[in-house]
């Protein structure tokens, strides 16, 4: 008398079959999680870039005491045109960034290119401390 031990071939390729359906179906999932990131990063400098220009500014109120602060009159002094920074945002950022993504186009331009995305202009007001 025959005891099944186990699974038929049959049964071991369907599973495999739906194991796999499953697996590329979350593919493009994980694909955005990576895009995801990048944007992430992206905001989060631009947000600590912000932060530094404001904590810049507030420590310039406290050092003259007359309740007009200045912003900084540049974000670092690398050369304009670099290729990336290296680092750039000295002023704002302790350390400075040093990254391929990011290039200083001018005292006052900053450009974002993650070389998938169209690459996004950043430019500082140092009347007034934007950064947009």
């Amino acid at each position: 008398m025959w005891k099944n031990h186990g699974f038929t071939l049959l049964e071991l390729i369907l599973a495999i079959v739906l194991m796999g359906i499953l697996a590329i179906s979350g593919l493009p999932h994980f694909f955005n999680i990576a895009h995801d990131a990048k944007e992430k990063t992206r905001e989060s400098t631009v947000l600590a870039i912000r932060q530094g220009i404001e904590h810049y500014h507030v420590g310039d109120l406290i050092d003259q005491g007359t309740g007009v602060g200045r912003f900084p009159a540049a974000l670092d002094d690398a050369p304009d045109g670099v290729t990336a920074c290296d680092p750039c945002f000295t002023e704002v950022i302790e350390g400075g960034l040093v990254s391929p993504l990011w290039y200083k186009g001018s005292d006052t331009v900053y450009i974002y290119n993650d070389n998938e995305n169209p690459a996004i202009t950043y430019t500082y007001d140092p009347t007034t401390g934007t950064f947009e």
